[in-house]
C-alpha cells in the first residue's frame, strides 16, 4: 500500500456557510468531498463563531465521520498580532471556548489562556517574517504560549511555489522551539470548479463585479490526499489526525437543563399538582377531569416538565392580571386539561375531544412548546418581566438566519455579473409570492421562465447560478418571537451573538431544543390588540363590558 495512503488528514482551517460570504461550500458539499477523498474528518473554524457546529455536526453524522469544532482568534503580543485556532477537546475545552466567544472581545493576549484545559491549539504561521520579529522576546513567547497546551502546533500553509522556502525555514526554527510543525491548509470552496462560486460570493458581499474577484488565487480549496503528499510531510499531515483524534466532544453530548422553581423535581411536581387540582376544585368540574388531570401530571412528572408547566403559567398569569391580552390557546398544547386548569390556556380540551399526547408523549421525546399569544403591543413587557424574574443572564433571544432566497439571489446574481437592472428585475418578477419558493419550483410553475431558461443561454447561465448559490445563510437576525431560559446564566450552555445592542444565542431554535434548553414562544398577535381596542372603545362608548373569550 502507498504511504499516501495510509496518511488519514483533518482538514484543520475551514470557513463554514454561516462565516457569511466567505464559504461556497455547503454542508452537505463539505462531508461528500471528505468521503471523496477517503478523509475520515474534518472540522470548522470560523472567526470566533459556533454558528455552524450543529448543522455540519449533524451533517457529518450522516457519513459517519467525524467532526471538530474549532475557531479562529486574533492574538496580540507587543502589537504584533497572531492567529491562534482553537479545537475542542472535551466539555472542559467547549466551556473554555464559549468563554472567549462570550466575552466580547475581538482581540485576545497570553494572560486570556491562564488554567486552560481541553483545548489544542495552532498558531497559524502566515507571514514570512513569523521567526524574526523580536528573537529572544518571541522565543520567549513561543514558548509560553506552548506551556499552556498539552497540545500546541506551528501550522504551515503553502499555496505556492515561493511558500515552499518560507516552510521550510519555519520548520527549521519550530524544530529549534521544540514544537511539531502541522498542516492546515485553508479551506472556503471544495475544488477549483468551485472558485466562480467563491468569486460571486465575494462581489456580492461587497457590491462589486464578479470579475473584479476572477483573478484571485485559486488556492482555497480540498486537496487530495497525493495533492497533500507532495506539499506537506508526512509528519505534518499525520498530526492533524492525532489533534482530532484528541477532540471527542459532541455538542449534544452537552445537555441543557431547564429552570428550575424549586430545588428538586418533587417539589415542583408537587406544587404543580396541588395548584391543578385547587384550580379544578374552584371550576366545579367533574371526575373525568380530575383522572384526565391525575393522568397528564404523571406522564408530565416523569418527563421531568413540571417546572416547564410552572414558568409558563407565571408568565400567563403576570400579562392576565396586567392588562395584556392572551390568547385563549392554540397548537398541540391546548389539549392538556393540565395547562386547562391552571389558566395557561382557556379552552377545555374535554369538551372539544383534544388529544394531550399530541403535546405531550413519554413514546417520543421532545420539548413541550406553548404558543402563546400576546398583544402585539405589549408583548415586550411580558418578556422584560420574565427577564427580571429569571435574571437578564438567564434569559436570551434566539438567532435566526436569513438565507438567499430566490428572487434575492436572482438580483444579487445580475447585479454582480453587471445584467442590466430591468432583465433582473423582470426574472425576479416571475418567481411567485410562496413561502419557501424556490427557483426550481418557480420553473415548474410559470411557463414564461421556464421558456427563457430552455432558449436563452444568458439566462440560462444567471438562473444555474442563482440556484446554486439559493438557500445559502447570507445574514443573521433574531427570532421573531423564540426566548430561552436557563438554570445557569446563558452564556455558561451556548455562544452569544451580537448585533447592534442585541444579544441572541448562536445556536438556532431547534439546536437549542436537541440540547435540551427551554425555549418559549411570546407571540405577538395584532387581533388581540385589536380586540382589546374595540372592547375599550364598546366600553367607552356603549358603557358595555364585552368578555369576547367566554361561552
Amino acid at each position: 500500500m502507498d504511504v499516501k495512503d495510509e496518511l488519514n488528514f483533518y482538514p484543520l482551517q475551514v470557513h463554514s456557510y454561516y462565516d457569511f460570504f466567505e464559504s461556497a461550500m455547503t454542508p452537505e458539499e463539505y462531508a461528500k468531498g471528505l468521503m471523496a477523498n477517503g478523509y475520515s474528518g474534518g472540522s470548522l473554524t470560523d472567526f470566533l463563531s459556533f454558528k455552524g457546529i450543529a448543522k455540519y455536526s449533524n451533517e457529518f453524522s450522516k457519513y459517519n465521520l467525524n467532526f471538530v469544532s474549532g475557531i479562529e482568534i486574533n492574538l496580540v503580543e507587543k502589537e504584533e498580532f497572531f492567529t491562534l485556532l482553537l479545537y475542542v477537546q472535551n466539555e472542559e475545552g467547549y466551556r473554555f471556548i464559549l468563554s472567549l466567544i462570550n466575552s466580547g472581545k475581538k482581540v485576545f493576549n497570553i494572560s486570556d489562556f491562564n488554567n486552560i484545559t481541553g483545548v489544542a491549539a495552532i498558531i497559524k504561521s502566515d507571514n514570512s517574517n513569523f521567526f524574526d520579529k523580536w528573537s529572544n522576546s518571541f522565543s520567549h513567547f513561543i514558548a509560553s504560549l506552548a506551556s499552556l497546551f498539552k497540545m500546541f502546533y506551528i501550522g504551515v500553509e503553502i499555496y505556492s511555489e515561493g511558500e515552499k522556502e518560507i516552510a521550510a525555514e519555519i520548520r527549521k526554527n519550530a524544530k529549534m522551539h521544540s514544537i511539531q510543525t502541522i498542516a492546515i491548509p485553508e479551506i472556503k470552496y471544495l475544488s477549483k470548479s468551485y472558485f466562480r462560486r467563491y468569486c460571486l460570493l465575494q462581489a456580492i458581499k461587497h457590491k462589486k463585479l464578479v470579475d473584479d474577484y476572477l483573478n484571485l488565487p485559486q488556492c482555497f480549496f480540498m486537496l487530495s490526499k497525493k495533492a497533500l503528499t507532495k506539499i506537506y510531510t508526512e509528519e505534518e499531515i499525520q498530526a492533524t489526525s492525532i489533534l482530532a483524534s484528541s477532540c471527542s466532544f459532541n455538542i449534544f453530548s452537552s445537555r441543557g437543563d431547564i429552570y428550575h422553581f424549586f430545588k428538586t423535581n418533587e417539589e415542583s411536581d408537587n406544587f404543580l399538582k396541588e395548584k391543578v387540582l385547587t384550580k379544578l376544585k374552584e371550576k366545579k368540574l367533574s371526575e373525568e377531569y380530575y383522572s384526565r388531570a391525575l393522568y397528564e401530571l404523571d406522564i408530565i412528572s416523569k418527563m421531568g416538565f413540571s417546572d416547564y408547566f410552572l414558568i409558563v403559567e407565571d408568565y400567563v398569569k403576570y400579562a392576565k392580571t396586567h392588562d395584556i391580552p392572551v390568547g385563549p390557546g392554540r397548537g398541540s398544547g391546548a389539549g392538556s386539561i393540565v395547562a386547562y386548569a391552571i389558566g395557561i390556556t382557556d379552552i377545555d380540551p374535554l369538551k372539544y375531544n383534544l388529544l394531550f399526547e399530541r403535546f405531550l408523549n413519554p413514546e417520543r421525546i421532545s420539548m413541550p412548546d406553548f404558543d402563546v399569544d400576546f398583544c402585539y403591543e405589549k408583548r415586550d413587557k411580558v418578556i422584560e418581566y420574565v427577564c427580571q424574574k429569571y435574571g437578564y443572564d438567564h434569559v436570551s433571544q434566539i438567532i435566526t438566519f436569513g438565507t438567499m432566497s430566490a428572487k434575492m439571489v436572482i438580483r444579487d446574481v445580475a447585479r454582480v455579473l453587471d445584467v442590466p437592472y430591468a432583465e433582473a428585475d423582470k426574472l425576479a418578477k416571475m418567481i411567485p409570492n410562496e413561502i419557501h419558493i424556490t427557483i426550481k419550483k418557480a420553473m415548474e410553475q410559470n411557463r414564461e421562465l421556464r421558456e427563457l431558461y430552455e432558449q436563452n443561454p444568458d439566462i440560462t447561465k444567471l438562473l444555474n447560478i442563482a440556484m446554486a448559490l439559493e438557500g445559502m445563510p447570507r445574514q443573521a437576525s433574531t427570532h421573531a418571537c423564540g426566548i430561552v431560559i436557563t438554570k445557569d446564566p446563558v452564556d455558561t450552555y451556548v455562544p452569544l451573538y451580537v448585533r447592534e445592542g442585541n444579544i441572541s444565542t448562536q445556536y438556532i431554535m431547534t439546536t437549542l431544543e436537541e440540547l435540551g434548553l427551554l425555549k418559549m414562544d411570546f407571540l405577538g398577535l395584532r387581533t388581540l390588540t385589536v380586540i382589546k381596542d374595540t372592547i375599550d372603545l364598546v366600553k367607552q362608548n356603549r358603557n358595555i363590558d364585552v368578555e369576547f373569550d367566554k361561552d
